[in-house]
């Protein structure tokens, strides 16, 4: 029985392949499980997979993969420090491998191979012992060496850090962390095909973040709030190439606030009066989620064209406070104001009671809600 694979014939057909690959190396002949003595006072005989004639090159073979979730395979992690061990009581002259199947799965950052993952979690254990990897494909060979291995680990703590950034900014929008994971693990899971749904929750957490630690860089104007809030739809919209265009995205994207995040928006923003050159008093209805979502754009517009950001305040300053936002412009694009023409000048007062950390709650809500039915449309997974 072949210890190399869960499957002998995979793992000897790996063993011959690694044999020949080996043999056209170096120009010699390789023998398939020689046996060597090895021990301290006492010396046995151990089976080692590829030896050369003169047991100068001694050569074990892992035939492994990821596991079908992409999870680290532990127990023939385990047999491979094992054959690691078995590798150091050679003789330090003797030229030691530890030869491994060139593997990946799109769950994987930056695609690492279950050998680069061996050699990085375990080179303190190797000694003299070279970690390598043999492409069944391409019939090559690669020794993972340190410089490989610290330029890839440079690059892990650079996404480690932006994991642990983004577990932070997310978890508050899941029960547990589990949940968290769950989602974050979607998301990555889509990196061979599609890395869309990251480039989203990066650009989520990106403007998300802005628009919450924007007193920081200047006081805190609902303007530039606003900005943040509007690039991140803007951004959200861009990247998904299933739409027709802002008004597809819009549409889609007002549905994915929760019941209970579109009622504390509308029950604490309220049109009260209009009115325009044309018509003094202008019939008025209820705002709507789209509504609401118009004025953010309206307001945007303002600030990014215009320089405008120091007179909009949109959200309450203080809890019991309730406020009065006054908006002079044309074509605001409200839904429950119907009698203004898109080119008239008119003006609307509205009443506020909103307070910016509950709404921020509830737009990312629905933002994460977003980036979920885009991975359910596009996943193949």
């Amino acid at each position: 029985m072949n210890s190399n694979s869960e499957n002998p014939v995979v793992g000897a057909n790996f063993q011959k392949e690694v044999a020949q690959w080996f043999s056209e190396k170096y120009n010699r002949s390789f023998i398939i499980e020689k046996k060597i003595a090895i021990g301290y006072s006492e010396k046995k005989d151990h089976k080692f997979d590829v030896v050369s004639e003169d047991s100068s090159i001694v050569i074990e073979c892992k035939c492994y993969s990821w596991t079908e979730t992409g999870n680290v395979p532990s127990a023939k992690m385990g047999a491979a420090n094992e054959a690691v061990f078995y590798l150091s009581f050679l003789p330090s002259t003797t030229e030691r491998y530890l030869v491994m199947k060139k593997t990946t799965h799109p769950k994987h950052k930056i695609n690492e191979t279950l050998a680069e993952y061996y050699y990085r979690t375990n080179k303190h254990l190797l000694g003299g012992t070279k970690v390598a990897e043999f492409d069944v494909e391409t019939k090559s060979l690669r020794v993972i060496c340190e410089s490989d291995n610290n330029l890839q680990n440079d690059i892990y703590s650079i996404l480690e850090l932006n994991d642990i950034r983004l577990k932070n900014f997310y978890s508050e929008f899941f029960i547990n962390q589990d949940d968290v994971d769950e989602f974050l693990g979607r998301v990555y899971q889509m990196d061979s095909d599609d890395r869309i749904p990251r480039q989203m929750i990066n650009q989520i957490y990106r403007f998300v973040t802005l628009s919450r630690r924007i007193d920081e860089i200047y006081p805190p104007r609902d303007g530039l709030r606003l900005l943040f809030i509007k690039i991140c739809m803007e951004s959200l919209q861009k990247l998904n190439h299933t739409l027709k265009g802002p008004k597809d995205f819009y549409e889609r994207f007002q549905h994915h606030f929760s019941i209970t995040g579109r009622d504390y928006i509308l029950q604490n923003f309220k049109l009260i009066e209009c009115s325009s050159e044309d018509t003094k008093a202008i019939e008025i209805g209820s705002l709507s989620i789209s509504d609401f979502l118009n004025i953010i754009k309206y307001i945007r517009d303002q600030v990014a064209h215009d320089g405008i950001f120091w007179e909009t305040q949109i959200f309450a300053p203080k809890d019991d406070w309730t406020y009065l936002v006054d908006i002079e412009g044309k074509n605001l694009g409200l839904s429950c104001v119907s009698a203004i023409s898109k080119d008239t000048m008119a003006e609307y007062l509205f009443e506020t009671t909103l307070q910016f950390d509950k709404f921020i709650y509830y737009f990312t809500e629905a933002c994460i809600n977003y980036v979920k039915e885009y991975i359910h449309l596009e996943s193949k997974y």
